[in-house]
C-alpha cells in the first residue's frame, strides 16, 4: 500500500532513528496503518524534505505555539539544536495533568538538556489566549515565533497560509501587538 502524508520527525534523524508522531483518526489511512503495526515493523519511507532552516542564534528569543501533533516541528528543533544563548519558550495545548500526555516522553528529556533555555507552558485545549502570547513575548528582544495551529486558531493569531502553502499577509494578535512579518513563521 502506498499512502502520501507529511510527517514531521520529532528528534534529529542523524542520531540514526527516525520517530514520527502518528494520531489514529477515523478515516485517516495513515494513523490505522500506523497503529495497527507491531513495534519494530519496517516501514517504507521518503525524505526527509527540508521545507525552511532556521539559526536560532540569531534570536533572544524563540517562541513555539502549538496544539495537538502539530508540536512534532518544535520537538525536532530542539532535538536538533543545542543550548547556547536563546531562550526557547513552547506554548501548547496539553491535556490535563494525569491524563495520557504522549508528548510529556518527548519534552522531558528536552527540559533536561535545555535546562532554564526552555520553557514549557501549558495552555488550554481550543484556545490561544492573548494573554498567553503577550507573557511569552514579554522582554523577548528581538525575537521569532513559530505557530503551528488549526486554521481556526491561527487566523485570529497570525492570519491564515495561503492555499499553496505561502506565508501569506501578517494580521491578527501578533501583527496587532507590533510583530512584523519577517519575525512570524506560519507552519502547516
Amino acid at each position: 500500500m502506498q499512502i502520501e502524508r507529511p510527517y514531521t520527525p520529532v528528534n534529529d534523524p542523524a542520531a540514526g532513528e527516525l520517530q514520527l508522531v502518528v494520531k489514529r483518526v477515523p478515516g485517516g489511512e495513515v494513523g490505522r496503518l500506523a497503529h495497527s503495526l507491531p513495534a519494530g515493523a519496517n516501514l517504507a519511507m521518503r525524505g526527509p524534505l527540508p521545507t525552511f532552516t532556521v539559526d536560532p542564534e540569531q534570536y533572544d528569543t524563540v517562541v513555539m505555539i502549538s496544539t495537538g501533533t502539530a508540536v512534532a516541528p518544535f520537538l525536532q528543533l530542539l532535538s536538533k539544536a543545542s543550548p547556547g544563548t536563546t531562550q526557547f519558550k513552547l506554548l501548547h495545548a496539553l491535556p490535563a495533568p494525569g491524563r495520557d500526555d504522549w508528548a510529556a516522553r518527548f519534552l522531558e528529556p528536552l527540559q533536561a538538556k535545555w535546562g532554564d533555555k526552555l520553557q514549557v507552558s501549558r495552555i488550554a485545549p481550543g484556545t490561544v489566549a492573548a494573554a498567553d502570547v503577550k507573557s511569552a513575548l514579554k522582554d523577548s528582544g528581538n525575537v521569532l515565533v513559530f505557530v503551528c495551529l488549526p486554521p481556526t486558531l491561527m487566523q485570529p493569531l497570525c492570519g491564515y497560509l495561503t492555499p499553496t502553502l505561502q506565508q501569506g499577509p501578517l494580521t491578527g494578535l501578533l501583527r496587532d501587538i507590533g510583530l512584523r512579518p519577517e519575525q512570524v513563521w506560519k507552519l502547516e
